[in-house]
């Protein structure tokens, strides 16, 4: 059906100059934005925050983020963030990134019986696991969680 083809995805639109990415709406999934164009990114909170912050480009979030943080995000108001953006520091956040992905991000989805399924096995087992994921990244004993998995899903 065409509301199960569809997906919610982050939508490009050109405003004076640079790209804007803020929108999201419900896109069939053959929906393809061209990268290339995008230089920065305005959001209030969003996951393509995190998208940008790991190609080092230029963020400004007005909301509350897990990637709030000085180093990450622009703190110039808009019009000059619009004129020259600042980068990230993007080195600090790949180390940021990786503290998120072994102590508190959890792989898998909400809208998938397997997303779920994968969610739910991870999850009950960092509540089963004998250290604390944060006591375990401090002390060396945290095991490395594999977060992303290669999709050949054509587009």
């Amino acid at each position: 059906s065409q509301q199960s083809s569809s997906r919610s995805a982050s939508v490009t639109r050109r405003v004076a100059g640079p790209m804007l990415a803020t929108a999201s709406c419900s896109t069939p999934r053959k929906f393809r934005c061209n990268q290339s164009l995008t230089n920065w990114l305005v959001t209030v909170n969003s996951t393509s925050g995190q998208q940008v912050l790991w190609r080092g480009l230029p963020l400004k979030a007005f909301g509350r983020a897990v990637y709030g943080k000085p180093e990450f995000t622009s703190s110039q108001p808009l019009a000059e963030f619009f004129r020259t953006p600042g980068r990230p520091d993007t080195d600090a956040y790949r180390e940021y990134r990786r503290f998120l992905l072994e102590t508190s991000q959890v792989p898998g989805g909400y809208y998938s019986r397997r997303g779920r399924r994968h969610l739910l096995g991870q999850v009950v087992e960092m509540i089963l696991a004998d250290h604390d994921p944060y006591d375990a990244l401090a002390t060396g004993k945290a095991a490395p969680r594999q977060q992303l998995r290669i999709s050949r899903t054509p587009y």
